[in-house]
């Protein structure tokens, strides 16, 4: 019998088009704690382009994914960030309790990096929170003793110890004393100390480093606005001025003392903003946002 030979079969056709080009999916945001791998983190000097995965060469329509890849928003190393900044905004807690009882707590403060005209960028990278007895705060006001110990963080994140800042009582409500300032990263080092000489109609805090050679000073005129009318909301009483000055005397910088409208009349809760000068070291870098712990503490809060 003849058996026709068989036909080459086809393969089968799919129940769905092909000519459809891929969908286009839109850019995804960088979520918090996340920034794309191999760039500098977000939120901190210069900006992170993205890194978009590879898509069909040539289709039509198709936009690119961006990959995510979990990078520490901080850099492990506090020294390290430090390098980056440019200068640095402190920010003090405002406490309800403190505001309407007019009860003194303890200190609480954040540290954000600031733009080139001296405003708050970015999210915070450091906090403390001043170690100090009830006691002592209320008897001895701002020549009060106290250490700090400032943290490294990412968000609500610790993640490390960088600088340790101590002082001791101070009974003389003129002179300001000398503060301690370690380096608690990579092991315990002084680097420097900050004092607050007694001084007539000026605001004065000097920075030494641990040789005990001045390095800087912060001074401010006593007699400003916001000084005599302490507590007015009126624009020119909520900032003080101040100079940075080097070892002989030159200006070299700038820092202000603000606050805003509401606090001004219920707080004595400010922020400070410094400019570093440009070329200086990792330490003295260290020693200038100590000093305006220091000035806080000691020259603002009297």
């Amino acid at each position: 019998m003849y058996t026709a030979p068989s036909q080459p079969q086809q393969p089968p056709q799919s129940q769905y088009p092909t000519n459809i080009a891929p969908m286009a999916y839109p850019p995804q945001p960088v979520p918090q704690g996340f920034a794309p791998q191999g760039y500098p983190p977000q939120g901190y000097p210069g900006q992170s382009p993205q890194i978009y995965q590879p898509g069909p060469a040539g289709v039509p329509g198709y936009q690119a994914v961006p990959m995510l890849y979990p990078v520490m928003a901080v850099p492990a190393s506090g020294l390290e960030l430090m390098k980056l900044l440019t200068g640095i905004y402190l920010k003090q807690k405002l406490d309800a309790i403190e505001a309407f009882v007019a009860y003194e707590k303890a200190n609480k403060y954040k540290f954000f990096p600031i733009d080139q005209n001296g405003n708050k960028a970015g999210n915070a990278i450091f906090k403390a929170k001043e170690k100090s007895e009830p006691c002592d705060r209320y008897c001895f006001g701002a020549g009060r003793a106290f250490e700090m110990t400032i943290k490294l963080v990412a968000g609500d994140q610790e993640i490390l110890d960088f600088l340790h800042l101590q002082r001791p009582t101070v009974c003389c409500r003129c002179d300001k004393g000398e503060m301690t300032v370690t380096l608690l990263e990579g092991g315990s080092q002084v680097l420097g100390f900050i004092t607050g000489p007694c001084t007539c109609c000026q605001l004065l805090i000097r920075v030494f480093d641990s040789h005990r050679n001045l390095r800087y000073s912060l001074k401010g005129d006593a007699c400003q606005c916001s000084i005599v009318c302490a507590g007015c909301p009126c624009e020119k009483c909520r900032v003080t001025y101040f100079t940075l000055n080097d070892a002989a005397g030159n200006v070299i910088s700038t820092m202000q003392r603000r606050s805003k409208f509401f606090r001004a009349m219920i707080s004595d809760a400010d922020d400070f903003s410094l400019i570093f000068p440009s070329g200086i070291t990792v330490e003295d870098k260290c020693l200038l946002i100590a000093s305006l712990i220091m000035m806080d503490l000691s020259l603002i809060h009297i």
